[in-house]
Formats: C-alpha cells, structure tokens, sequence
C-alpha cells in the first residue's frame, strides 16, 4: 500500500521538553473500489515511531482530494471487508456515484487517533485499520480523474508525560447507549489552562483533550449532548425552550431506545437479506461492525481541571461521551483506553462562524477562514502539531472536498436516518448529528493546515441549530518555534 521514501520530521517542545514527530508516507494509487485491510502494512512503518515513546497519542490523517477515509475494524475475517462494502452500498442510496462517494467519506472522515500505551498502539485484539476507498481506480462517469494523483498518511506522534494514558474495562449492562465513567487514575496535575477562553461557567479554561478509544469492533464512542443540556440545546434538537419534566425524559431516552434508532441505519436483518458472510455470531454480529465503522471507536473531549474527574465523562461543551454496544452483550464489560493531552497547549479560541464563509440557505459553512484569522500568530508559530475542532450545539462539523461535499454528506445521513416515520424526531436529530461528528483534527506544519487541495473544514447546521451566534471551540497543540 505504500510507496516512495517516507518523510519525517521531529521537534522537542520548548514549552514541555515533550517531543512531536510527523511522518509523511506516500500511498499506492489503483486499488479498487472498497474497504481494504491495510493494518500489517501500517504496522511495519508505525511500529519504530509508536516504540520510540512510552505514553503518547498517534493521529493519522489521510490527504487524498478524492473521497476515501479511514477507520479500525475487525482483521480476523476477510468477508468483513465485502460485508462492509454491501452494507454502504445500500445505506448510501439515490443518483449520482460521485456524490454518494463524497456522503460515505464524510461520514467515516479521513482520520484516526490512537492512544500509546506503554510503548504499543492502544488497540483491541482484534482491531486493524482500513483504508475505505469510494471511487477506486475508475475515472469514468461524473468521477474525477485521479490518475498520477497522489495521496499521502501522515502520521503525527505526540508524546506525553507517563502517567496520562490507562486501560480499564468499562462496564456494559446492556445492548444501547452508556454515559462513559473516567477512570480515577488521569491526573491533569498542575496543568495551567491555555489563554483564548476565560474562566466562567460558559467558557471554562481548557487544560487539555481527553482521548478515549473504545478497543472493541462492535461497540462506538461517541459525543452527544448531556441529558443537563441547555434550553438552547433543547431547541436545537427539536425541543421546547421551557424546562418541562418531559423534555428531560425525551433527551434521556432509554439506551435501547437510542440503539434501535440506530439499528434503522443498519437493521440486524441485513445478515440474512443482504446476506452478510460474517454471522459467526449470530443476527447482531456484521451490523454492530457496520454501525462502529459509522460511528468509529475515538471521541475527543475538551477538558477544564475538573470535570475529565467527574462521575460520568463530560466535556466543556455540554456533550458527554457515550460508549455504544451494538450488539446483545456477550460480556459485563468493554476495554476501554483512555489518554490526557494536556501539554503543549498553544491557544483555545471560540470563534463565531459566518464572516468569512457562506451558508446560503443549505445549512452548510466553510469555517476554515474563520479559524485562521482567529488563530492568527499562534498557529503561524506551529512547527508540528493538531488542531482540534468541535461543532456548536445543534450541529456537526467534517473535513471534505468542498461545499458540495458536505451538502451530499448531509443529505445523506438525514435520508438513511429518515426511513421511518414512527421515530422520535429528537432522538432522529440527535443521532443524525453525531453519524455526522461533533469533532476534526487537523495535522498542522510550518503554520498551515495539512488538507488536500479543494478541501475545507464545514460546519453542517442542524435543522433547528441557532445560526445567529453559534461558535465552533478549537485548541490547538504542537511545538512552537
């Protein structure tokens, strides 16, 4: 899968005496159309890297200008691969191959973030990477030509002091939705916040990101609103603004409530219909696969001093993440990985969207214009880092290949969400935002944002989101200098 020498480059912060490497590999062009298991090739290239550091975050972006991404799933079956490739031809429907291209490579996003462990990938048994390519080598048609094109992995490696990462089994009563519990063990220490956000219940300090990866292939994490949510929040889901007892109950639907409009995406059914070759384990087994695929194994929160430490794992923005089992539980509890990245906190922003994008009437906002002018000289001052992004309430945010990207990603998720109309419009909303995504990462050098050529990063509005003031929060990390 890879080709050409690989580029590196690596730099000690002056801030934390921590050190970032970022690694440039080139790959492969002419794979057919499909979800390819890439994860021992990976391996031989990361591996040195991963070894190098003893606690530490690996982020993978893929830049490729055509619709492709990257996700972790289950290595041991090759059948997995042609049951995933089933599945997303018939959850992605209607005219137009280039634009359900697009809709699938927005919703699986073209990266991956992963905690290391004591000098190991904090992955599952069974977990593998795979590269999801949607047009293939075929140019004809409405596709463009990628021929002689390339495309590139990179991989950014951020090292962290020991002591910030841990591996502990997260208890699952059930098939469904479960607020995640953080483990006792992080300790953000002396951590002193980054400037841009002042201290108020509003806009806490952020003293770092919390990264937790679920190490299962039929379970999902997941950012959603938290069941305190805000009148405003309320609103953007579908709800009244007044704080009746019957809006907390709608928003704290029962985790089965939650999974079985899910399951609408991905019915367990397909396994005989479609047919799905991966039944070993019964009706459940390829569907849980498919909906991790959707809703991927990583959430990222933004974290103050305090409530990373909190009984369930909230983040400065009113969201707490969930972990998802897909299937009926075959044991009390799932692995989970969790990693701090409080050092190297260069500056956090809330920044209101809108004055350099457009929206039109469809929903859709190029904020990246935006996130430049606001960071201005501290992202200039960025030799290697990340820069993270989270969507405003009653929203979602993705990286894609333009405007028309983004609408065709969006029209995707409302039409496989919209298949039945029994279902409760907040809990459709809500799960429509997070297939979508309430987060991006983006690899930074030499002060500039490491996208492939036509790309941006686009806010997608929910059909209720505020549109007045509405703000995207970021952070950005790296070495400086």
């Amino acid at each position: 899968f890879f080709g050409g020498p690989c580029e590196a480059r690596e730099v000690v912060s002056r801030q934390s005496g921590m050190r970032w490497v970022q690694r440039w590999m080139r790959i492969k062009r002419g794979l057919p159309e499909g979800f390819h298991l890439t994860h021992h090739g990976y391996l031989r290239v990361l591996t040195p890297d991963v070894q190098s550091l003893q606690t530490g975050l690996l982020s993978l972006h893929l830049l490729d200008d055509t619709p492709s991404g990257l996700i972790l799933n289950e290595k041991a079956d090759p059948a997995i691969s042609s049951d995933l490739q089933a599945a997303f031809q018939r959850i992605f429907s209607g005219d137009g191959d280039h634009d359900r291209a697009w809709a699938k490579a927005g919703v699986l996003g073209p990266s991956l973030t992963i905690p290391i462990v004591d000098r190991q990938l904090g992955l599952g048994q069974w977990q593998g990477f795979y590269l999801c390519d949607f047009l293939g080598d075929d140019s004809s048609g409405d596709s463009p030509d990628i021929e002689g094109r390339e495309r590139y992995l990179v991989a950014t490696y951020q090292e962290l002091p020991n002591g910030r990462a841990k591996i502990w089994d997260h208890p699952v009563p059930s098939r469904g939705t479960h607020p995640l519990e953080t483990p006792p063990v992080l300790n953000p220490g002396d951590s002193p916040g980054i400037p841009g956000i002042s201290s108020s219940s509003e806009s806490p300090d952020i003293s770092g990101i919390l990264h937790t990866l679920v190490r299962h292939t039929s379970a999902s994490l997941a950012l959603r609103q938290s069941p305190g949510a805000t009148a405003t929040t309320r609103e953007s889901l579908g709800f009244p603004g007044d704080a009746g007892a019957g809006h907390a109950h709608r928003i704290e639907a029962s985790p089965r409530d939650i999974e079985a409009a899910m399951s609408e995406v991905c019915p367990d059914e397909w396994t005989r219909d479609v047919p799905f070759q991966h039944d070993y384990e019964g009706m459940d087994d390829m569907p849980g696969h498919v909906k991790s695929a959707i809703l991927g194994a990583h959430a990222a929160s933004p974290v103050n001093g305090n409530n990373h430490r909190n009984h369930h794992l909230s983040s400065s923005l009113g969201r707490q993440v969930e972990l998802w089992e897909h299937r009926q539980c075959l044991c009390s509890t799932r692995e989970v990985v969790a990693c701090l990245a409080d050092t190297d906190l260069v500056a956090s922003k809330q920044i209101k969207i809108g004055s350099s994008g457009s929206s039109g009437d469809s929903g859709i906002v190029d904020v990246s214009g935006d996130i430049e002018d606001a960071l201005g000289e501290a992202l200039a001052g960025v030799s290697v880092g990340l820069l993270h992004v989270w969507a405003p309430e009653g929203s979602s945010v993705v990286t894609c290949g333009g405007t028309r990207a983004a609408q065709a990603t969006k029209d995707q998720v409302r039409a496989m969400m919209g298949r039945n109309e029994d279902q409760d419009e907040g809990i459709r909303r809500s799960i429509q935002q997070t297939i979508l995504g309430h987060h991006v990462s983006i690899p930074i050098r030499d002060g500039r944002f490491l996208l492939p050529e036509g790309h941006d990063v686009f806010v997608v509005r929910g059909d209720q989101a505020p549109s007045g003031d509405d703000a995207v929060t970021v952070v950005l990390q790296g070495a400086t200098g």
